[in-house]
């Protein structure tokens, strides 16, 4: 599929452009690439409209911001190639490395995840993966069940099976996605599965862990499937908001029965850990 390209300039860039990827993420644009002076959007061809370009214009007006911005269609070859050229490797201290098939390096950490992550989110550069990553050191997965909501390329159920996890299910609806994991969990020898669709999709059983590295949005009108598919017990971590949503998110949850046990920060965004009571 091919995606609208928009090359974003802003002034002053902070705290602004993290505002603006969090608002256009809750408008269908499936991944950014922050730039100096701003940042590079894509959205999915059928998914854009005469509204999308309305959308940055009026951002711009409504927080007197001094905005411009390209837009181009890209097709599907190249925003593979660009990844390929610009995809660095990864790495969350000496915990977990995320490097791409075409990287040659010799490094040293517990968990060496092989990512190529085509159309899909989740290689780890953008602060709420690394957050989810980060925050997955120091949780339990061995011999758990866990279920990741909006897996994108895989990378954290793959990180949960390498942390010795039971049962492993991912859920995206994008099927290039689950296309995507499912090739990145066969590189990474990782027996997972992963599922088309949204919320539809989370399964009867009840699981020890739920990812969710989605947006605010969605956070909230699945927060009462989060909490019927975990066990008493269990830890959800998400992530993909602004610091400025926290204490919402925070209410949120604490309201569906869930208490706050943890808290991370990167860039201005945030992951929270919450367990169910």
């Amino acid at each position: 599929m091919n995606h609208w390209n928009y090359i974003i300039k802003i002034q002053p860039r902070d705290p602004w452009v993290e505002i603006l990827i969090a608002q256009l993420s809750e408008c269908n644009f499936d991944s950014f690439q922050e730039i100096e002076g701003g940042v590079e959007a894509y959205i999915a061809e059928n998914n854009y409209s005469e509204s999308t370009t309305a959308i940055i214009e009026d951002f711009g007006k409504a927080n007197d911001l001094k905005l411009s911005f390209e837009k181009k269609l890209v097709e599907l070859k190249n925003w593979n190639e660009e990844w390929e050229s610009s995809f660095p490797p990864v790495i969350v201290g000496e915990f977990c490395v995320i490097k791409a098939p075409f990287h040659d390096l010799d490094v040293k950490c517990e968990h060496l995840l092989t990512i190529m992550p085509k159309m899909s989110f989740g290689t780890g550069h953008h602060p709420t993966t690394y957050l989810m990553v980060q925050a997955m050191k120091y949780l339990d997965f061995k011999g758990k069940d866990i279920l990741d909501m909006g897996s994108g390329t895989g990378v954290l159920g793959i990180l949960a099976c390498k942390l010795q996890a039971n049962n492993v299910l991912g859920i995206d609806i994008e099927d290039w996605a689950v296309l995507n994991a499912i090739e990145n969990a066969k590189v990474n020898k990782c027996n997972m599965q992963f599922e088309l669709g949204g919320k539809e999709k989370i399964p009867n059983r009840k699981v020890d862990v739920l990812l969710a590295n989605i947006n605010r949005n969605i956070l909230v009108d699945q927060k009462g499937d989060y909490r019927n598919v975990l066990k008493v017990g269990g830890v959800l971590l998400t992530s993909g908001f602004l610091k400025q949503d926290k204490e919402f998110l925070i209410k949120e949850f604490e309201g569906q029965g869930f208490e706050t046990i943890n808290a991370y920060d990167k860039q201005n965004w945030v992951c929270l850990a919450f367990r169910k009571k």
